[in-house]
């Protein structure tokens, strides 16, 4: 006979060298309006060499909080193994910069218990700039691939596609974890690789989805997704492009399931190749309009990346 669950939700991130933001986030845990007892928050300590193992003691006495340590740089690798210490059906996943509002808790348990029928979830992301939340000129006039650069989210309350969940602001059951869907160790944050690629939130969904389970968005749980001084300039923008290919060719390639033809392999590099040119001499050309000439750019190196990983 299975062991009931102790607790009616789970909250679970890895942290790499999360110091300057751990903090405001943990705090906002501190406000939830919701017993101890009923919940458990349970962080890893991804391979961290700052003051973050401080700062996580330092909440140990004030919430219901399991520290875990994995010492291999790799979030997802983190997060795995960290699922058999998870006592609870339902499990919130956040990152360490998605600071909760004080209702985040109670409206995402309301929402368990209300839809039934899904098993994965999205929730709300608003981008907190810094310098008093004030956005730089150049990025309010430009809200080109806003949701990539920033993870965020405004949607309403209703069955979605998997694809539109993020990952600062997501749930899912466990029964999805006991099937053996876990996530992609080769995709997403890792502290040892500068250009990892991204969307390992979004590949695991998916997959999820395809074995059979259905996604739902919760516009009641926010959080505030804390963006750091370096991550409002342009050099963040490009580097963040490269990546979104990335993640989004090594996708395509995983769900194709099958290895390329060299017939393949050179159509895909031609058409890549060919549109990456075209953008490069674009953003040439627009020397007279900075923001066309960031599009164009984010363009270029999103091609870039979408070829490597499509034919890694």
């Amino acid at each position: 006979m299975n062991e009931p669950y102790k607790y009616e939700v789970t909250v679970l991130f890895s942290t790499h060298n999360g110091e300057k933001v751990l903090q405001k986030t943990l705090d906002g845990y501190l406000k939830q309006a919701i017993d101890n007892k009923a919940w458990q928050i349970i962080i890893i300590d991804n391979a961290s060499n700052d003051s973050t193992p401080s700062i996580l003691e330092s909440f140990k006495k004030k919430l219901p909080l399991v520290l875990l340590e994995y010492n291999v740089p790799g979030k997802n690798k983190a997060l795995n193994s960290a699922i058999k210490h998870i006592k609870s059906d339902f499990i919130i996943i956040t990152d360490d910069d998605a600071i909760p509002e004080k209702d985040f808790l109670l409206n995402w348990i309301k929402i368990k218990n209300e839809q039934k029928y899904y098993d994965l979830f999205g929730g709300n992301i608003t981008p907190l700039f810094p310098k008093n939340n004030q956005q730089p000129s150049w990025m309010h006039e430009n809200k080109f691939h806003w949701e990539e650069i920033h993870a965020a989210r405004d949607l309403t309350s209703r069955p979605i596609e998997a694809r539109e969940i993020f990952g600062p602001n997501m749930a899912v059951r466990k029964s999805v974890f006991d099937k053996g869907i876990l996530f992609n160790e080769d995709i997403g944050p890792n502290g040892s690789i500068k250009n990892y690629p991204m969307g390992s939130e979004t590949e695991f969904c998916k997959r999820a989805e395809l074995d059979g389970h259905k996604a739902f968005f919760n516009a009641e749980s926010n959080v505030m997704h804390i963006i750091r001084d370096h991550q409002v300039k342009p050099k963040f923008w490009f580097s963040r492009a490269y990546k979104h290919g990335l993640g989004f060719g090594m996708q395509e390639k995983l769900e194709r399931n099958a290895p390329y033809s060299l017939i393949e392999k050179i159509i895909i590099s031609s058409k890549s190749v060919y549109k990456a040119i075209k953008h490069k001499t674009n953003a040439l050309l627009y020397f007279s309009n900075q923001l066309k000439k960031n599009e164009e750019i984010w363009q270029y190196n999103w091609e870039k990346g979408y070829l490597n990983g499509r034919l890694k």
